[in-house]
């Protein structure tokens, strides 16, 4: 990487960590952009050379932080080597929910700004640049399988996602109703039965 594109990458990373720490700290509609450039020491028109906007830089966080989340869960599922699809995803659920617990600023993040058509329209564009293509390691490592076929697995994907992150912030964030560890049987059970709903058996050929 030449100065120039190192300068300029560092200018972005600042910007992006700025625009994290007021969008969660303040929300996105309290921040400005003013805001986030005077926090990232740059110069304003210096935002207008890699964002649109404050929503357009919310976006692109998404993805950044979100798509960690899920490579860094998607390895793990790897490593372990789990067969079952079930087993699988939960196993994927988990250790999404236990980098959630570790850091709260992520978690205050996710829950003022995520939102679906958010979180897709930014895996989309963003994904080969960011080189993490979240839909082809969802479908990789999470929906392949030899003897599961998953009936609209994108409408899966969609009701996990959204059960996760409305039912987990309270339990996360204030132990409210409970703490985190006694409500995934009950939250595991749920998606279990989401995925119940969605996974066909492919049954076996007699060798």
């Amino acid at each position: 990487m030449s100065k120039v594109s190192d300068k300029k990458e560092k200018k972005r990373a600042a910007l992006l960590e700025a625009a994290f720490k007021l969008f969660t700290t303040k929300g996105i509609l309290r921040t400005s952009i003013s805001d986030i450039v005077e926090d990232a020491g740059v110069a304003k028109g210096t935002f207008y050379l890699y964002f649109e906007d404050k929503y357009d830089i919310g976006k692109q966080l998404v993805f950044q932080r979100i798509s960690k989340i899920f490579k860094t869960a998607t390895e793990a599922v790897q490593k372990i080597n789990i067969l079952d699809f079930e087993d699988k995803v939960i196993f994927l659920c988990d250790n999404i929910l236990a980098q959630m617990k570790e850091d709260r600023d992520l978690l205050k993040f996710v829950t003022k700004v995520m939102d679906w058509n958010v979180f897709k329209k930014s895996i989309i564009e963003n994904q080969r640049d960011e080189g993490f293509d979240f839909l082809g390691e969802y479908d990789r490592v999470v929906l392949h399988s030899q003897k599961v076929k998953i009936d609209e697995p994108e409408i899966m994907m969609f009701l996990i996602l959204e059960f996760l992150s409305s039912v987990c912030c309270s339990p996360l964030l204030y132990n409210d109703p409970a703490d985190i560890e006694t409500l995934k049987p009950y939250i595991y059970r749920t998606i279990k039965d989401i995925i119940k709903r969605h996974a066909v058996v492919i049954e076996e050929k007699e060798v």
